[in-house]
């Protein structure tokens, strides 16, 4: 029985060490997440595909087989509430060089009965700075991806 630890506690190990998970997001059972498109209450019409794309990379980098239309064990259900744009400075010719993008997005994953497993409502992960040089694009995608991944995270947590 020793001969069997020492080799099971250097995988344990070493499979810590490579970024592997033996956690799940998601209640147990809830291996197939189908993921419909994110509703989109704003007129950046653009932020909903865009952040329905990334919360289900996230969510398969996290483990999780994405299901088609009226299959998996789980929706994630999504809506984009409120995006906001400050502009902070001006360069000289008087093109946005630093902005705050903020977005809002409300979540709930239900099971096939519609019974609520995890909610929440994420903001603060979407608000992002970019800087001088860096493009509109690119500082909302920054933004997308922050947020995606709070989303995922919040998976864990129970309803509210």
């Amino acid at each position: 029985m020793r001969n069997l630890l020492v080799p099971a506690s250097i995988l344990l190990l070493l499979a810590g060490g490579c970024g592997y998970t033996f956690d799940r997001l998601a209640p147990a059972g809830v291996r197939r997440i189908r993921v419909p498109l994110f509703e989109n209450d704003t007129t950046r019409r653009e932020m909903g595909f865009a952040l329905t794309e990334a919360v289900v990379r996230e969510l398969r980098r996290a483990g999780y087989r994405i299901a088609d239309a009226g299959g998996g064990d789980a929706v994630l259900e999504g809506r984009i509430t409120d995006v906001s744009e400050t502009v902070l400075s001006e360069d000289p010719s008087g093109a946005q060089a630093q902005g705050r993008l903020a977005v809002t997005v409300a979540y709930r994953l239900v099971d096939a009965r519609g019974r609520a497993l995890a909610s929440g409502r994420v903001s603060e992960g979407g608000e992002v700075v970019y800087a001088r040089g860096e493009s509109r694009p690119a500082g909302l995608q920054r933004a997308i991806d922050e947020l995606a991944r709070a989303v995922a995270r919040g998976l864990e947590a129970p309803p509210e």
